[in-house]
């Protein structure tokens, strides 16, 4: 018979994983692949206990993984983003810019409305950070300023930008993401993404 687990039940999973992966990878240097497979079997022992089937188990992982899938496209969306900007050379262009325009009075003022700009044309908090806030840190050490308020600055634009201003263009640069992903075909796109979507 199927039941709720007890507090002791649920909070032993987190426990066991915490100690598992802190040992493992913290201590032995081990590679965190095995390690989170370990902590899986002993959420599953528990699921045993609590009265599910392998089957139910599985059926849940597959329902939890199928509703996250979106966000999973995103990120890969975003991480295709930051390592084209970094590959391609943007992000040391950037700081050779930085050094070449900015004056180091104006720096905060131009790292914030950098990073807005930056965070609305690409639709991700974090991948403005990532590729625009990574250049203007390295224009900040090299002009002297605190690290601390260069990051200050501009990290928490790209959030603030994306979560509270609510602009028309980052969704459909994300729908962009996700459908030119989910199509499984190689689109060449000549203009805006927005112009592909149906």
């Amino acid at each position: 018979m199927k039941r709720k687990p007890m507090l002791w039940e649920a909070i032993s999973c987190f426990v066991v994983m915490v100690i598992i992966i802190g040992v493992g990878k913290g201590l032995l240097k081990l590679d965190i692949q095995p390690l989170l497979i370990l902590a899986a079997f002993y959420a599953a022992v528990i699921g045993k206990r609590l009265g599910y089937s392998y089957q139910d188990m599985e059926k849940g992982v597959t329902e939890n993984l199928t509703t996250s899938l979106p966000v999973i496209y995103i990120l890969i969306c975003v991480g295709i983003v930051i390592g084209t900007w970094i590959y391609s050379g943007t992000v040391p262009y950037l700081i050779y810019l930085g050094l070449k325009l900015i004056s180091p009075e104006l720096f905060l003022v131009a790292a914030f409305i950098i990073t807005a700009i930056v965070s609305t044309a690409t639709g991700t908090a974090w991948g403005s950070v990532a590729t625009a806030g990574l250049a203007l840190i390295g224009v900040a050490g090299e002009m002297g300023i605190p690290l601390g308020m260069a990051a200050g600055a501009s990290f928490p634009v790209g959030y603030l930008v994306i979560r509270c201003l609510h602009f028309p263009i980052p969704p459909t640069w994300h729908r962009w993401c996700v459908k030119w992903i989910c199509s499984n075909t190689f689109v060449i796109c000549s203009g805006p993404p927005f112009r592909h979507l149906a």
